[in-house]
């Protein structure tokens, strides 16, 4: 709550590979905002791309877990 950034819902892909077993987004629904790409492996580990790619392939972000 208050926050400037939404979730969109998790999505799997069908048939997902176990690093890559879910992707969402965030943003601001209601105007043109900025935005981020997180995705989780089969395991829960989140990542997030990194907002600007400064080559054709980068390293995501891991976030750290909840204890």
């Amino acid at each position: 709550q208050g926050s400037e950034f939404n979730h969109t819902y998790v999505r799997r892909p069908v048939n997902a590979h176990p690093g890559f077993y879910a992707f969402w987004a965030d943003g601001n629904p209601r105007e043109a905002s900025e935005s981020r790409f997180y995705f989780s492996n089969i395991d829960g580990d989140v990542f997030q791309l990194p907002e600007v790619m400064t080559e054709d392939r980068v390293r995501p972000v891991r976030w750290k877990k909840n204890p």
